[in-house]
């Protein structure tokens, strides 16, 4: 009899371990959502930099800050103060991610791809402004390949 109680006990432990570890499972959220989460937040030049193409343009760029969140509709959105250029002068837009890979975004007004890099409290954008020129565009402004380094706030 004791055997029995046993195996029924060892049985019924069994079941509440594998209960217990399906139930894990409803707390994970998707890779979109883990990206997106990363990215959320308000991202400033403070200790950061601006480059194009290479030339160090971070004075043209003072009080540069990045925000990025989601709608109640649940549409990524991003905010940019004193993004110049770098954001054709864009203040507010829309963005999303350019494969499942999450590793570069789509900004919504241009189409400018962004590939971005989170590290510790840093996100380094990498991105390219075409030639206006290029384009048939009227006004020349400044162009070029773009990385710009911004700490969390």
């Amino acid at each position: 009899m004791e055997r029995i109680t046993r195996y029924i006990g060892f049985v019924i432990a069994i079941a509440v371990i594998n209960v217990m570890a399906s139930c894990g499972g409803d707390n994970a959220t998707d890779p979109a959502t883990e990206a997106a989460n990363k990215l959320s937040g308000t991202w400033a030049i403070n200790g950061g930099y601006v480059k194009a193409d290479g030339a160090d343009v971070t004075s043209d760029y003072t009080g540069l800050a990045i925000t990025f969140t989601e709608t109640k509709s649940n549409v990524p959105v991003y905010a940019v103060q004193n993004g110049g250029y770098a954001f054709n002068n864009i203040t507010f837009d829309t963005w999303n991610f350019t494969d499942n890979t999450f590793t570069a975004i789509e900004r919504g007004q241009d189409e400018i791809v962004m590939h971005y890099t989170i590290t510790d409290d840093a996100l380094t954008l990498n991105f390219t402004v075409p030639d206006p020129l290029l384009e048939g565009g009227r006004a020349q402004g400044i162009f070029g390949d773009f990385e710009i380094k911004l700490k969390k706030k």
